[in-house]
């Protein structure tokens, strides 16, 4: 799955890793939950767009970065019914603000969720490294459902002792809390509020975002 952002970039791949096990190093009562949400029996178990399931391992990298390469082109085919944009993704001061739009591009149902998660990447433990490690997670319920229309939302994370600020992410998806399916996804790297911008000389123009 690394891999598979690494090529592809946040706009394609938009990853989140659950440590959901009480007696691991980076488990939260969010992570828990989502265990139960998703009725997870054993590890390592994945899913992709939250209905694809991979549960288990190949010893062999290319072969697993196939079985994963086959769900990401499977839901890629589908056309996603929104549009997900970050309007603000910052840290200063010890917290990370966080502002995103949704906007629906079809009629969707009600009862959709917005799953805002703060992630870091590349923990290191007993020799290995672990990327995309959630380490909160907020919630808003979408009260928009026609075509056309659209909705912001804003949280403000606080940054906990221990945890490198160089090194987080955002990742928002849009979820039917029913069937489980995610409808679109985004995810991002906050911008330290202190950046400063350069003026434009009008010749050259980089975007990184």
């Amino acid at each position: 799955m690394d891999r598979i952002y690494d090529e592809q970039g946040p706009d394609k791949w938009v990853p989140v890793a659950w440590h959901c096990s009480t007696t691991g190093q980076w488990w939260t009562n969010e992570a828990v939950a989502r265990r139960g949400y998703y009725g997870v029996t054993g590890y390592p178990t994945a899913y992709v767009d939250g209905i694809i399931m991979h549960r288990g391992a190949y010893t062999n990298n290319e072969q697993m970065y196939q079985w994963y390469m086959g769900s990401f082109n499977s839901r890629r085919a589908v056309n996603a019914p929104l549009k997900i944009t970050f309007v603000q993704k910052q840290y200063a001061n010890g917290k990370v603000m966080v502002k995103v739009k949704v906007e629906l591009e079809e009629n969707l149902s009600a009862g959709h969720v917005c799953h805002i998660v703060l992630w870091e990447d590349k923990l290191s433990y007993g020799g290995r490294t672990y990327r995309f490690v959630e380490r909160a997670l907020e919630t808003k319920t979408l009260t928009v459902t026609g075509q056309g229309q659209s909705e912001e939302f804003s949280h403000e994370f606080t940054i906990q002792s221990g945890w490198n600020e160089a090194n987080l992410g955002l990742s928002v998806f849009v979820q039917d809390p029913t069937g489980k399916e995610i409808k679109n996804a985004r995810a991002g790297v906050p911008e330290s509020a202190y950046a400063v911008t350069p003026t434009s000389l009008g010749r050259v123009k980089a975007l990184f975002n």
